[in-house]
């Protein structure tokens, strides 16, 4: 089973559009077949000739790989032309029910499950980073501040730590990305 994307009526031809898929990785298979592995998962496109292109995305993807593959899809459409419309298919729920996709309220989803993840790490021990993975510190989170992303997607955007040398707060722009580290922080020491 496959999570499948469209785009209707691009405005680039066949050849702009085999092009941009392989510019952006994907391999061909037939004429107008290509597959893209992340994750080691096929994820496969077809481009016919009436004017659609068809994703067929793996559902056993890790959402940072779905993040990819939407991303991909965005990149496509936006040098192609076209209206992006989704298969009947959902890939989470909102708090109150409301089924989500890759672009139908993938923006709330997204936020509702960070929100999710912050309130379970908070108070745990933790490692910080920049959007380029450079470490900025580690300690047992204490609070957070979150902000939306460009996208619309709630971020933390700067965080106060119990560290070893006492109580710190870090930040980076756009936003910090906080990683629990699974590690046991005895009670008084916490």
């Amino acid at each position: 089973m496959s999570y499948t994307v469209f785009i209707r009526e691009p405005d680039a031809d066949f050849f702009v559009i085999t092009n941009l898929l392989q510019e952006l990785g994907y391999r061909q298979k037939t004429l107008n077949d290509y597959s893209y592995f992340i994750e080691h998962r096929e994820n496969t496109v077809q481009v016919a000739m009436n004017k659609t292109v068809t994703f067929y995305i793996n559902e056993q993807l890790s959402l940072s790989a779905l993040e990819t593959m939407r991303r991909m899809i965005v990149d496509v459409k936006n040098r192609a032309g076209g209206v992006i419309s989704e298969a009947d298919y959902h890939i989470g729920y909102l708090q109150d029910g409301t089924k989500t996709g890759l672009f139908r309220n993938w923006e709330r989803w997204i936020s509702f499950l960070h929100a999710a993840r912050f309130n379970t790490i908070q108070g745990t021990h933790v490692r910080v980073y920049d959007t380029m993975y450079n470490q900025l510190g580690e300690g047992v989170l204490l609070s957070y501040d979150i902000a939306e992303d460009t996208e619309g997607i709630v971020r933390i955007s700067s965080c106060r730590l119990k560290t070893e040398e006492g109580i710190c707060k870090l930040s980076a722009s756009p936003y910090v990305i906080v990683e629990a580290t699974g590690e046991w922080i005895e009670p008084e020491k916490a």
